[in-house]
């Protein structure tokens, strides 16, 4: 398994996906479209969301996101995603994910610290190597109850990180 060449693949996919969207079946640019990823999901789909031209109507929800940034979030102390520590490129880019840079409002969830099973590894950045095991696959929360707290976007100064306790 090739870590960075599934984030590329999955990007290619996903663009694809947008172009048949709008091209080949003819959507307009209103229609409502949620990219949604967890994990080398949420890699692929952030990427997306940063780069992908503006000028349409998507909502972009990522869960445990390895590149998330320390400094846009609701817990004080927050320190980042796992990707953004290494010392050399992780997949879907190097480090966090430069502040402000998603194209589209986006939200993503990360398990924090009073978590079922702890502080989630990738998006938390912590050093407990448990927490993969026992909080990285184990969300329990409503993605609709989320959207309905935190609003679809935009959100004030950016600040789409929440971590949930």
């Amino acid at each position: 398994m090739n870590l960075y060449a599934d984030v590329d693949a999955g990007v290619a996919n996903l663009r694809t996906a947008l172009y048949n969207l709008y091209v080949t079946y003819g959507c307009d640019l209103e229609t409502r479209v949620y990219i949604v990823g967890f994990s080398l999901g949420a890699l692929v789909a952030g990427t997306v969301l940063e780069t992908e031209p503006p000028g349409r109507n998507i909502q972009g929800v990522l869960f445990a996101d390895g590149r998330r940034q320390p400094v846009e979030s609701n817990w004080p102390g927050d320190p980042g995603g796992l990707i953004g520590h290494l010392p050399v490129p992780g997949p879907g880019g190097a480090g966090f994910r430069p502040v402000d840079s998603f194209r589209y409002p986006t939200l993503s969830l990360c398990n924090g610290p009073r978590a079922a099973g702890g502080a989630d590894l990738i998006c938390f950045g912590g050093t407990n190597l448990d927490s993969y095991f026992s909080s990285h696959p184990y969300y329990s929360f409503e993605v609709s109850n989320e959207l309905n707290i935190h609003g679809e976007g935009p959100y004030p100064n950016n600040l789409r990180n929440r971590v949930i306790p």
